[in-house]
């Protein structure tokens, strides 16, 4: 277990060290600004809605939306519309518990209005925007990887076929030779007989 924890570590650190100085970076930033900073608790349920969401968007959702060309004209408003919808809804109701665990608070009741979700929906169009980005960044360099790994393939292939081909020279070449030899060899015998 604790093997594989080291693995994934190592895969993801730096996801893991960008996040966390993003992390600090909008908290600190936002409290300073405002002059308020929150719960930690409050930032870590945000902030794992918000995680979530970008590999949910970056690693599934466009992936499957961008998976047929035609199709993507559906797909591709239809799961931004319920990321947008499941974002919204996730995000009122982790405020609503943390509001009832009174970690947060709130002046008056959380009721979810139009001003809620406007706010919301930006920060989630905020993050989305980033998982499209991280999407395309990823997918240019699998691309790269995929030509690289095919003009690997096609050098060492010529490669391959002129050293085939440079040995079938050599084979030949003493082909030749044995029979001016051998002519040589014949002519030499058939002089001395004479």
């Amino acid at each position: 277990m604790k093997r594989i924890f080291r693995s994934w570590l190592k895969k993801y650190r730096l996801h893991i060290l960008i996040w966390i100085v993003f992390i600090l970076y909008e908290s600190i930033t936002i409290g300073w600004l405002l002059g308020v900073f929150g719960n930690p608790i409050t930032y870590l349920a945000h902030y794992i809605i918000i995680i979530s969401l970008f590999y949910l968007h970056a690693n599934w959702s466009l992936p499957w939306a961008m998976k047929n060309g035609k199709a993507m004209l559906w797909k591709l408003p239809l799961i931004l519309l319920l990321e947008i919808m499941v974002f919204i809804l996730i995000s009122f109701l982790v405020d609503k518990f943390l509001i009832t665990i009174h970690i947060l608070i709130n002046k008056g009741p959380l009721i979810l209005n139009f001003q809620y979700s406007l706010k919301t929906f930006f920060r989630d169009l905020y993050f989305i925007g980033f998982a499209t980005g991280y999407f395309f960044l990823i997918t240019y360099n699998k691309e790269k990887r995929k030509t690289n790994e095919l003009e690997k393939q096609r050098l060492n292939d010529i490669i391959h076929r002129q050293k085939s081909e440079h040995e079938l020279i050599k084979a030949q070449n003493p082909v030749p030779k044995a029979q001016i030899n051998h002519h040589l060899l014949f002519n030499t015998l058939v002089l001395i007989y004479h």
